[in-house]
């Protein structure tokens, strides 16, 4: 008994030193680049300003938030994390007004979101993969230089993802536990927060779905599956409608009946936008009559997502050194082969319902790339990763299972040493990104 309590107080100094270690990192980041300096940060900062000024919610049209190109704004969409950004801002303002410390007091949102993406992580890693591999996984995901800068500076991609990790630790949890009570609250406040972060990221949402009601379908433990289904998904309705019906119910009045808002943001940008940026005149792969095949390929939106998926900084302009793309590159691509080692990766992955889960997992992948893809497609060509990092758990979860397939290949005596040598490459080189990119970058 007391070595059981000995190797929990254990494992909870390291978990507690790795959180802090990725708080220090993110925030770190965070304070080197400079405010303005990331994908559209001060347009989204106009969000929190106005709540930190005003101490009030803006309506998606107020001029104060607007861009005056654009002729839109941030407002119409979900704006959770901007709300908990104007609030630090607030607080902060208690002891200070200087411009640069409200700006830093923004960005910790999302340094804060990122952290707790770290926790669910940690919790993931450990209920569905064995011993070692359990921190390659956390390492993978909460190393990947392109999610250390969005955990830097203000924006919802940083929440989404958080949200994301906090639904896939639900529904193994709530599997585990034969969808308790307690188990489909704590699904549907992740939901909810999910609701409330980025359209991009609701692919999960509709994969969780499936994953719960087949779950419960091929479950012979579970009597009066009707009821029982029923039931449960009055409670994970009546969860996420707390955190986020609040939202939708304000867009339906306000809006006119536009309960996500989006319609109301394309009215707004057709009145107030230049000529060249009203949605009717905006030009886009389709209405220049390009096939998809000619955007993803031609246009390489391929190339570019993949590329600012792994990392690339400041407005789409700085780069992290080519051998670090290969590398990271080579790690996935190893990890995505491997997997097809099938009877290798069992012995490194623990979780009931499987074949269940991995659908699940590889449904979010592809939800959440075409959602990318009908983007650039239809509305904006924005070949931008970021776009795509919702999927990052679950492409992670694929890729540790893959690379212990690959590694159970080999001779016993030498497994665990490969991996952590993988672990060592990918951890110089992820956070050599710090030193080699971002310092001589800003401070050469």
């Amino acid at each position: 008994m007391n070595l059981n309590k000995v190797k929990i107080k254990r494992d909870i100094i390291i978990e507690i030193t790795f959180l802090s270690a990725v708080f220090v990192l993110y925030a770190l980041w965070a304070v080197l680049i400079p405010f303005g300096d990331c994908p559209d940060e001060p347009f989204r900062y106009k969000i929190p300003d106005y709540i930190y000024q005003f101490g009030k919610l803006p309506k998606g049209d107020d001029p104060y938030i607007m861009d005056e190109s654009w002729g839109l704004s941030y407002g119409f969409t979900p704006i959770l994390s901007y709300i908990f950004s104007g609030i630090f801002m607030k607080i902060t303002s208690i002891f200070t007004s200087a411009e640069e410390w409200l700006q830093l007091s923004a960005r910790m949102v999302s340094v804060i979101f990122s952290t707790g993406t770290a926790f669910f992580v940690l919790r993931i890693g450990k209920r569905i993969f064995k011993g070692i591999y359990s921190w390659f996984f956390c390492f993978l995901v909460m190393l990947l230089p392109q999610f250390i800068f969005i955990s830097s500076y203000v924006n919802c991609d940083a929440i989404s993802i958080f949200a994301t990790s906090w639904i896939i630790y639900a529904i193994i949890m709530g599997n585990d536990k034969k969808w308790d009570l307690k188990s489909c609250i704590f699904l549907g406040a992740g939901i909810g927060v999910c609701l409330l972060s980025y359209y991009n990221a609701y692919g999960v949402i509709l994969m969780a779905a499936v994953f719960c009601f087949v779950s419960v379908l091929i479950n012979k433990e579970i009597d009066r599956k009707v009821q029982f289904i029923f039931i449960r998904v009055l409670w994970v309705f009546l969860a996420a409608f707390v955190v986020a019906g609040w939202w939708f119910i304000r867009s339906y009045i306000i809006y006119d009946g536009d309960l996500l808002g989006l319609e109301a943001s394309r009215k707004c940008a057709e009145i107030n936008a230049i000529d060249s940026f009203k949605p009717h005149n905006r030009q886009t792969p389709q209405n220049m009559g390009y096939t998809l095949k000619y955007m993803l390929i031609d246009m390489k939106w391929i190339k570019y997502s993949i590329n600012s998926f792994i990392g690339r900084f400041g407005w789409f302009t700085i780069m992290i050194p080519n051998i670090s793309y290969l590398v990271i590159e080579g790690i996935i691509t190893i990890g995505l082969i491997g997997n097809l080692f099938y009877k290798k990766v069992r012995k490194i992955y623990n979780l009931e319902q499987k074949v269940l889960f991995n659908i699940t997992m590889i449904g979010i992948i592809i939800i959440t790339v075409a959602i990318s893809i009908y983007y650039s497609y239809c509305n904006d060509f924005q070949p931008q990763g970021r776009y795509c990092l919702p999927m990052w758990i679950p492409l992670a979860i694929l890729v540790t299972m893959g690379i212990g397939g690959v590694i159970k290949l080999f001779p016993k005596k030498i497994q665990i040493s490969l991996l952590l040598a993988i672990c060592v490459i990918y951890f110089v080189v992820t956070i050599g990104t710090t030193f080699v990119t971002i310092i001589p970058t800003y401070y050469s």
